[in-house]
């Protein structure tokens, strides 16, 4: 079986990305990458903004954008459920920077970043403690407002 790298892939989103990109995904190819940045610059913005409100800490603040980031990695999968292929890939990736519980916090977040909402029905969602579950439902609600705010893909607001 033949092997592709980045440069092979016609389809491939332009411009490429950047090593400290690759890095950061680790690995894990995204579909577009100027959406990831966009919708990753605005969930910055928005948890700044935010802030006084959630309260929430700089963890939180890497762990949102990373979800940001990556959000999207199923699409390489399957359009219809890529937010639950994102979840598998992310959890199964070793992401620098990011302990195992990290990530599937990171997971959880992509996850939940369309369609529906953070349950303790889920499994993925279930196994969280309450301090997590809450962090994850909180920045899950910031990705899907930030991620809508792309939603034409073309770096429009």
């Amino acid at each position: 079986m033949k092997s592709y790298s980045v440069g092979d892939l016609d389809w491939w989103q332009h411009p490429q990305p950047t090593p400290e990109e690759l890095r950061l995904s680790g690995g894990l190819l995204v579909e577009d990458w100027p959406h990831a940045r966009q919708v990753e610059r605005l969930s910055v913005q928005l948890f700044e903004a935010t802030q006084p409100l959630h309260q929430l800490d700089e963890k939180s603040l890497r762990l949102l954008e990373r979800a940001a980031f990556l959000h999207n990695t199923g699409m390489m999968i399957e359009s219809r459920r890529h937010h639950k292929h994102s979840f598998r890939l992310i959890k199964e990736t070793r992401l620098p920077d990011f302990t195992i519980e990290e990530r599937h916090e990171i997971a959880c977040i992509a996850r939940y970043h369309r369609r529906a909402l953070p349950s303790t029905d889920h499994e993925e969602y279930a196994v969280l403690g309450r301090t997590a579950r809450k962090r994850v439902s909180a920045l899950a609600a910031l990705l899907r407002i930030t991620d809508a705010l792309d939603y034409s893909h073309d770096g429009r607001v």
